[in-house]
């Protein structure tokens, strides 16, 4: 099995159904035109949805206790690139994926990695340390 040339996560992926998904199917679509492989990590629900060996299922939701089979996932496929597709609602509003990068560069991954920050300017979160304490 070659190395793909990037590996894209998302926190859903229904493309026709929801805008990111729509726009990372189409920009693999248009990669794989150019020569680049892609491999869409995803969540197991999202994937069986899909009968292609380039979209993965590799964690049942992005809680912190998915955050190390994510890690495993992405070393495993070594891709040079790292596209992490951030839609708050895609991940169930939860914050565990933030700690991908550090938890990958402390496992030795090296790779390039890119976010692509979706949704933004409508929510917010504070640490429960930043609001006065009151979670």
């Amino acid at each position: 099995m070659s190395r793909p040339a990037l590996a894209m996560i998302t926190g859903s992926y229904q493309p026709g159904r929801c805008g990111v998904s729509d726009y990372t199917s189409h920009l693999c679509q248009h990669l794989a035109q150019h020569g680049l492989s892609t491999t869409v990590l995803t969540t197991y629900a999202a994937a069986r949805t899909h009968h292609s060996a380039d979209v993965r299922g590799v964690v049942d939701d992005w809680s912190v206790g998915d955050m190390p089979t994510l890690a495993r996932a992405v070393q495993a496929l070594n891709p040079a690139l790292l596209h992490i597709q951030h839609a708050a609602g895609s991940y169930g509003f939860q914050r565990a994926l933030f700690g991908l990068p550090p938890l990958l560069r402390l496992a030795g991954w090296r790779g390039r990695l890119v976010t692509t920050v979706h949704e933004y300017g409508w929510w917010e979160w504070q640490p429960p340390a930043c609001s006065g304490g009151t979670g």
